[in-house]
């Protein structure tokens, strides 16, 4: 469902509420229509940043943004659990009678950040992708840490050190920890794309109301 927001000469702002994430959408006579995902604003309405590096400031509250991110999603009914168990039985019987030992397969070690001064992060898990299927590698971490209820950006490259943080446990009532490693992740890309580490400090700390 498409709300028209602003109206402003030759651009124009809308809502999308039809997805389970909420999105701004900007149109431009004889451009792309250009998409954003709406985050939680310091001024208590929802905000994004455009690819061209504006800020756009909507009407949606920032409590609808955070509900619709925490509502729980219907569960799928597993098919099949009958013939799943009659398999697996068949399975393990064959191997009694070969006498073969089952093996349990070394699963891959979790992915660990760790912060100088600052309590380790949670364990992540890092799946593996098919031969070919690598995605964009960030050159930065944004480990989330939850005695402090924040957000660090890391260097993967040189000193490695930690550039910067924002959160605290004071943003904890108003700010889930999936909005601050959303804003994490939002870091990790403006650095990938060229700005600079003290631009986006100064850009999150601005969004998130420091």
């Amino acid at each position: 469902m498409l709300i028209l927001q602003v109206p402003s000469s030759r651009r124009i702002f809308s809502i999308d509420y039809s997805k389970n994430e909420i999105e701004a959408i900007k149109t431009v006579p004889g451009q792309p229509e250009e998409r954003k995902k709406l985050l939680a604003g310091p001024k208590g309405m929802a905000v994004c940043t455009w690819d061209d590096g504006q800020c756009f400031d909507s009407d949606v509250p920032n409590l609808r943004i955070l509900s619709k991110a925490s509502a729980p999603k219907p569960k799928a009914k597993a098919k099949g659990k009958g013939k799943a168990k009659g398999k697996a039985k068949g399975k393990a019987k064959a191997k009694a009678k070969l006498g073969e030992e089952s093996s349990e397969e070394e699963s891959d070690s979790p992915e660990v950040v760790e912060a100088e001064g600052e309590e380790a992060p949670e364990k992540e898990v890092v799946q593996k992708k098919p031969a070919g299927a690598e995605g964009h590698k960030s050159k930065y971490a944004c480990p989330y840490y939850k005695k402090n209820h924040s957000v660090g950006i890391r260097r993967k490259f040189g000193d490695c050190k930690q550039v910067f943080s924002f959160g605290g446990m004071s943003y904890k009532k108003r700010l889930s920890k999936e909005v601050l490693k959303e804003f994490g992740v939002d870091c990790a890309k403006k650095l990938d794309a060229g700005q600079s580490e003290a631009t986006v400090k100064e850009w999150v700390c601005k969004a998130i109301g420091d």
